[in-house]
């Protein structure tokens, strides 16, 4: 009878620890599995970034077509649409080339399926008129969403 009640206690234990061991290591697997997603968002958001705001002024419409597949299909017509609009005739008269690099970066929050990140990002302008080059600071609230395997640009917002 003692070895019955002394090996069921054994067998509660044994379940108890596993099942412990089991959430620690699902936790540990969600925790690093959000954190390289997160990571992997905010590294699309500095390279989509950077590729979205360098642009020559000439060639504005071919450009945005070539960089719509960094973009949310939601998206991609607002941004072409600002960039046609308010952007292009300006860059376009002033024959302007604009560089963009980001200098700084981060995640100001995370799910599996969307992350917004804050982007600080310098932007150079050469034009025809000016020989000597304008660099200007911007920081950007940029949000992506996941789709399939990719993280793509659901929105921009100036700070």
């Amino acid at each position: 009878m003692k070895a019955r009640v002394l090996l069921s206690t054994w067998l509660v234990v044994v379940l108890i620890a596993g099942g412990a061991v089991g959430v620690a290591a699902w936790r540990h697997h969600s925790s690093t599995s959000e954190k390289s997603n997160s990571a992997a968002a905010l590294a699309t958001a500095r390279t989509s970034i950077t590729t979205l705001l360098t642009y020559q002024g000439k060639d504005i419409a071919h450009e945005l077509s070539a960089e719509e597949h960094l973009l949310t299909p939601e998206y991609a017509g607002t941004y072409r649409d600002m960039m046609l609009r308010q952007v292009a005739p300006t860059a376009q008269a002033a024959n302007a080339s604009v560089a963009a690099s980001v200098v700084a970066s981060g995640i100001v929050r995370a799910s599996s399926q969307s992350v917004v990140t804050l982007l600080f990002v310098n932007v150079t302008t050469h034009t025809a008129k000016d020989p000597n080059p304008v660099t200007q600071g911007s920081r950007l609230r940029v949000t992506l969403d996941h789709s399939g395997k990719r993280w793509l640009v659901s929105n921009v917002e100036p700070l």
